[in-house]
């Protein structure tokens, strides 16, 4: 078992942490939460629709977008599918996926523990282990259709297997690793550029020429998991390109009129998101020509943003460096009120600090 790094960590840890972890949160959800702020009404579960996909898709009518007959192509598909897949087995009940999340949410504290335990040794795969399972927000999230409890985990396995890759390379290990990326990105597609930067990392590797030909057998592989999905996107979008989900366009322009009104509702991201809306009907009225755009499909809207996005930047560079910095800090905190704003800073204050510490050191 020499070389393995799952193994001189110790299987004990592993079954430990997860009980303690998975059990933590199944208190929150079926002691804590309902005490604490009662029954869940059905936007508060399900606040990003991956609950209503789902059971759009156990009635046989397909991954739609909330509230109507159109495909979707703005949410990523596998948790809705997760979903489906269990509520096509066992029937449609919201405690088979509170239980679910609460079991994701273990394997995400041994995971990460799995981490921070092979790069740095089994003290700081503990500590990161426990400070998974107590992390609030993460506890918070699991008893709501959240995609973070599945992304979470599989994140953590992808960087997981990386390091194993690393410390020796094997086919296995990078077809395992194409894999995860693949299982990750169809979760929440941003993770499309995490193979950019673990190539980035292996260029700095001393074995660097193999790791770097069998990080191409994992993209390949990554491609693979997620062809389909790339298939079923060209297909509803009538053929526009559109990699895995529309929606860059108007994430782009939320940006912009985010940093631009922020003064509108500082610490507030309701409000701010309300405004946003009413300033990209605004902007794409003026791309139209058309009063209303309501009529169009998602995939449509974002096409025009998308081609607004270019001459924007090229018009204003100052402003999208402005952009950029004042977003990234932001999304340490911002919340839908300010109490949320200021309860979730607490909370990653000191982990940013840790990190910022760990970097430098």
């Amino acid at each position: 078992m020499a070389g393995n790094p799952l193994y001189r960590l110790g299987k004990a840890d592993l079954i430990w942490l997860f009980i303690l972890a998975a059990g933590v949160r199944l208190i929150f959800i079926f002691a804590a939460q309902p005490l604490l702020l009662g029954p869940l009404d059905a936007e508060s579960l399900d606040p990003d629709g991956f609950g209503a996909r789902a059971a759009t898709i156990v009635e046989g009518k397909g991954f739609l977008r909330v509230g109507t007959d159109q495909p979707e192509t703005a949410r990523d598909p596998l948790y809705s599918y997760l979903i489906a897949g269990i509520w096509l087995i066992t029937g449609k009940q919201v405690v088979l996926v509170q239980v679910l999340n609460a079991v994701l949410g273990g394997c995400a504290a041994v995971l990460a523990y799995a981490l921070a335990g092979t790069a740095f040794g089994r003290t700081a795969g503990i500590w990161s282990g426990l400070l998974f399972t107590v992390f609030p927000l993460n506890i918070w999230y699991s008893p709501l259709y959240r995609y973070e409890a599945l992304s979470t985990p599989l994140a953590a396995l992808a960087g997981f297997l990386y390091l194993r890759l690393q410390a020796r390379v094997r086919w296995g290990t990078a077809v395992l690793l194409g894999v995860a990326l693949g299982l990750v990105t169809l979760t929440t597609s941003l993770y499309i550029l995490l193979p950019a930067i673990l190539t980035l990392v292996a260029c700095f590797q001393p074995n660097r020429k193999a790791l770097l030909v069998h990080l191409v057998g994992s993209l390949t592989c990554m491609l693979l998991v997620m062809a389909p999905w790339f298939i079923h996107s060209l297909q509803v979008s009538q053929g526009k390109q559109i990699l895995l989900r529309s929606g860059s366009g108007l994430t782009f322009w939320e940006g912009v009129y985010g940093v631009e009104d922020y003064q509108v509702a500082p610490m507030q991201l309701s409000p701010l998101r309300e405004n946003t809306k009413i300033r990209i009907g605004e902007l794409l009225t003026a791309l139209t020509g058309v009063p209303t755009t309501l009529d169009m499909r998602n995939d449509e809207q974002d096409q025009l943003l998308r081609q607004a996005i270019l001459p924007w930047i090229m018009a204003h560079p100052g402003q999208m460096v402005r952009k950029v910095f004042w977003q990234t800090l932001r999304f340490w905190f911002l919340a839908d009120n300010r109490g949320k704003s200021l309860f979730i800073l607490a909370i990653h204050l000191p982990l940013l600090v840790l990190a910022a510490w760990g970097i430098v050191t």
